[in-house]
């Protein structure tokens, strides 16, 4: 008897495209490059191509299943719920010239002076377009990961996204996001509404910034959202801060008004922070 692909059960059909996209990972370019020892203007310097680093897992993820979202609309959103299952956004840091040249071959070709210009956050900015646009998108995604977003620009950015992201279990957000992230979009991230899971895991990373970041006005902003009554972490089981920080960092005031509501916390993870101290730590007697 001939069963037709499309009439097994989809457990069956899962494990079938899975395994299809790890053999489309076999074909699909892992790594990224770039050139070398680009010139400077008035300057002459030979140019060497050399590999930049591997392609995100998202990415990759993403290419591996483009053949297999074309075929019909189930396997398209299998192929949507596995790429989109872990998002990584991270600004973009620059550092890239014209090659005045479409061939890659001959790395010995001359290159513009002229610095390539994106907007650092274009990434952030498109991805929160597309998910406001298409929140049937977002529904895919379990887990984000935002890194080199500390303004509060960016922070507005951050809570579009997470806005839309229903079935979202972790998220992984800069420190900024707790001083600059509005009342009601912290609301919305830790209670995704009836019928949605709700948020699981929340992780806080800390850097040092610049000193022009810490002088803006724009950025000398906090919200104090933990201190709302609005704000509820009991459906958390994992927390975790780390990472010092040279401006308004995660201490103890804010674990305590953490505890106050996160009573289902299974781990709690501080790391090579220097601004919480053992009273922070002292969550049981603090929370209810």
């Amino acid at each position: 008897m001939t069963v037709a692909i499309t009439d097994l059960p989809f457990e069956t059909l899962s494990s079938i495209l899975e395994e299809a996209a790890k053999l489309n990972a076999q074909e699909t370019p892992t790594f990224t490059y770039g050139l070398t020892h680009a010139p400077e203007p008035l300057r002459k310097t030979s140019l060497q191509r050399h590999v930049r680093g591997m392609v995100p897992p998202d990415m990759l993820r993403w290419d591996t299943t483009d053949s297999i979202r074309q075929v019909q609309r189930v396997w398209h959103d299998w192929a949507l719920d596995y790429s989109l299952k872990e998002l990584y956004i991270r600004r973009w840091r620059g550092g890239e010239r014209w090659l005045g040249s479409h061939e890659l071959s001959n790395p010995q070709v001359k290159v513009s002076g002229v610095a390539v210009y994106r907007d650092s956050f274009g990434l952030l900015k498109n991805t929160a377009k597309l998910l406001v646009d298409y929140p049937e998108i977002a529904s895919h995604i379990r887990r984000v990961w935002f890194g080199g977003f500390y303004v509060a620009e960016s922070s507005q950015y951050i809570f579009d996204i997470l806005r839309n992201c229903r079935n979202l279990r972790s998220a992984t957000l800069p420190w900024t996001a707790m001083r600059h992230g509005q009342v009601d979009g912290w609301a919305k991230l830790l209670d995704h509404g009836a019928g949605n899971a709700p948020l699981s895991s929340l992780e806080l990373l800390g850097v040092d910034l610049k000193e022009s970041q810490m002088a803006s006005p724009s950025n000398r902003v906090d919200n104090r959202v933990t201190e709302h009554h609005e704000i509820d972490f009991s459906q958390l089981t994992r927390l975790k801060v780390f990472g010092n920080t040279n401006f308004s960092p995660i201490c103890d005031e804010d674990l305590k008004q953490i505890a106050k509501t996160a009573c289902n916390l299974r781990e709690i993870h501080i790391t090579g922070m220097s601004s919480i101290s053992i009273e922070g730590m002292d969550l049981p007697q603090q929370g209810r």
